[in-house]
């Protein structure tokens, strides 16, 4: 009994030897097979670093290719950051006060629908102040989020979202389908009204 079992598993042992071997000579007989992958694998990258080019190219002029989220820490950030170039998703690192009018404009996206963010929090559930003397919003789908906004806000765009924000001003809508269309899940100190 313990002869068949040896003969056996000898015998299994033999065969992954020469299945192995049987391996390494297939892969030793073509080198025009490796030379091809090569050739192949050298035109991919080219390829990869082709369509590279073209999407940073893109990035100036496409909200969908350019960056996710503009870091605000201070006011130039908050100036790039609303404009047309902004990301879609702005994020606020500490209380940030400007002197200028802030209007929130741009072709920006978020899976594929216009989208703007005003985030005022971090993941650390700290919240930030906002000032201005007013902010326009100028893009669909914008919402602005956490901490206080000081200052009045004018919204010229549907589906406005005020979540879990405050407002320590004035809101104003600039068409009743505006309006109709906001959500308004915060608090706002001033008047809220259509302003035509």
């Amino acid at each position: 009994m313990k002869r068949t079992g040896l003969k056996a598993m000898l015998a299994g042992l033999s065969l992954t030897v020469i299945a192995a071997c049987g391996a390494n000579e297939e892969a030793t007989e073509s080198p025009d097979n490796n030379a091809d992958d090569n050739a192949a694998n050298e035109n991919n990258i080219e390829e990869n670093n082709n369509n590279a080019d073209d999407n940073e190219n893109n990035e100036e002029n496409d909200g969908e290719t350019g960056p996710t989220q503009s870091p605000v820490a201070d006011e130039d950030d908050l100036l790039d950051a609303v404009g047309e170039d902004g990301a879609w998703i702005l994020t606020f690192e500490e209380d940030v006060s400007v002197d200028e009018e802030l209007v929130l404009e741009g072709d920006q996206e978020n899976d594929g629908e216009p989208a703007r963010k005003v985030a005022l929090y971090d993941q650390e559930d700290n919240t930030y102040e906002l000032t201005a003397p007013s902010m326009t919003i100028m893009n669909e789908n914008a919402l602005i989020q956490g901490g206080t906004f000081i200052g009045d806000v004018y919204v010229e765009a549907n589906d406005f979202t005020l979540n879990d924000a405050t407002i320590d001003g004035n809101l104003y809508f600039a068409d009743e389908e505006y309006e109709e269309s906001a959500e308004i899940d915060g608090e706002v100190t001033g008047d809220t009204e259509v302003e035509e």
